[in-house]
C-alpha cells in the first residue's frame, strides 16, 4: 500500500503533513505537489523548508498555468474552469493510478464539510483519507498547531 500526501504548500497541507509525519513516523509516506510553474519565491522557500520537516516532496509533471493558458486562449475564470482540472486533478488522478493500491492523504479540515478535495472515485484502488477532519482540526487548530 502506498501512503501518498498531497502537499500545495498553503496551511492545511503543510499541517497535515507535519501531523502525519510526526503521529506515525513509522509511515513511509511519499509527498506530492502539483505546481502551476508560477509560484512565487516564497513558495519555494516554505517547501524547502517543509522538505527538511517531512522529507522529500515530488512534484508531479502537468502542463504549466502558461501552457494552459495559450491552449485554451483564456485566463480561468468562473465560466471558464478548466485549471485546477487540467493542473492538479487529472495529472494526479494519473499519478494514483500508476502508484495505487494507495491511501491518499487530503488536507482538508473539519470545518469544510462542503469539500470534497477532488473527485478521484473512479481511480480503483485508492483510499481518500482526511486527517484534520479525522483529528477535529478547524482553521484555529490548524494555525494553533503550525505557530
Amino acid at each position: 500500500m502506498n501512503h501518498i500526501g498531497a502537499i500545495s504548500g498553503g496551511k492545511d497541507s503543510t499541517a497535515m503533513a507535519v501531523l502525519l509525519a510526526e503521529t506515525h513516523p513509522e509511515i513511509e509516506y511519499r509527498w506530492v505537489c502539483t505546481p502551476t510553474g508560477n509560484e512565487p519565491p516564497e513558495w519555494f522557500a516554505h517547501m524547502r523548508a517543509l522538505r527538511e520537516r517531512i522529507g522529500p516532496i515530488h512534484p508531479i509533471a502537468a502542463p504549466t498555468l502558461d501552457q494552459q493558458i495559450r491552449k485554451w486562449n483564456a485566463l480561468p475564470n468562473w465560466r471558464a474552469r478548466w485549471c485546477t482540472r487540467t493542473i492538479k486533478i487529472e495529472p494526479f488522478a494519473l499519478y494514483l493510478m500508476q502508484h495505487s493500491p494507495a491511501r491518499f492523504y487530503v488536507g482538508l479540515r473539519a470545518d469544510e464539510e462542503g469539500r470534497e478535495g477532488g473527485n478521484y472515485a473512479d481511480v480503483p484502488n485508492v483510499e481518500q483519507v482526511f486527517p484534520l477532519r479525522e483529528a477535529g482540526m478547524d482553521k484555529a487548530d490548524v494555525v494553533a498547531f503550525l505557530a
